[in-house]
């Protein structure tokens, strides 16, 4: 019967040691990654986002939103988001430079500029 194999494979890291090396038993690094939230022990909300690389941290700012500044879901994935890029990569690349933060274009201008001038690219 075999199996279907998706083109997350490709993200496996073919240099061993890594974390994300291709070996036996792993999976690789990918985000195809619902979300899923308790409160008081049961079952809170269910939701996903797209964002390639940026899942996660879109995640967690949905539930931050919610949770912390008490917006429903769909503010909360209405609201501008950030990602950040370019330092330790789950493929195991480790690059040095600090990375890059990046603004949606909901981001207000101040905030950009108090960003910008505490060093963030």
């Amino acid at each position: 019967w075999g199996f279907v194999i998706h083109n997350r494979g490709a993200l496996f890291n073919l240099k061993p040691g890594l974390p994300n090396s291709l070996e036996p038993g792993k999976r690789p690094f990918h985000t195809i990654i619902p979300a899923f939230a308790m409160k008081d022990g049961k079952p809170w909300i269910a939701f996903g986002l797209m964002g390639g690389d940026m899942q996660p941290q879109g995640h967690a700012q949905v539930i931050v939103n919610m949770v912390d500044f008490g917006m429903n879901l769909q503010e909360a994935g209405d609201a501008a988001r950030f990602y950040h890029t370019g330092s330790s990569e789950p493929t195991g690349t480790l690059m040095t430079t600090g990375g890059v933060l990046h603004l949606e274009s909901g981001v207000p201008a101040e905030v950009r500029r108090n960003l910008a001038s505490m060093g963030h690219r």
